[in-house]
């Protein structure tokens, strides 16, 4: 299979990539060679699901220390073509939410055109669907 474009690779790929004993490693490190040469995405919190599982003993038989871990994060996204998409933060959520408030109040948005965040709209909690 060719592409042209670059695909956002998952976590799994990854983690199987970093165990030589999983049944998907052969498979894994092909996907990951093939699109080392077109690039591909991957995003943060990949990273964060990969550093979690490779480093657990309960999901892995020969977990990584976490310095291993940290270290063939960076060495992986130091590569040429490894584009990591970034998320947004609680923090920097609240932060977006809190400067709307402020902007409303000083008149500068109006509350009608201000759209909620899906985050904030469909949480667990809030039973107000």
């Amino acid at each position: 299979m060719t592409t042209k474009s670059k695909p956002l690779l998952d976590s799994n790929i990854f983690i199987y990539a970093a165990n030589g004993d999983s049944p998907f490693y052969k498979k894994a490190t092909e996907v990951i060679e093939r699109y080392l040469r077109s690039g591909f995405f991957l995003s943060d919190l990949n990273l964060i699901e990969f550093f979690q599982v490779v480093t657990d003993t309960r999901k892995t038989p020969d977990p990584f220390s976490p310095k291993e871990a940290f270290t063939y994060i960076k060495k992986l996204v130091a590569v040429p073509g490894v584009h990591v998409l970034r998320t947004q933060t609680l923090a920097e959520l609240l932060a977006i939410e809190a400067i709307c408030e402020e902007m409303i109040e000083l008149g500068i948005l109006y509350q009608s055109l201000r759209t909620p965040h899906p985050l904030l709209k469909f949480n667990s909690w809030d039973n107000s669907g």
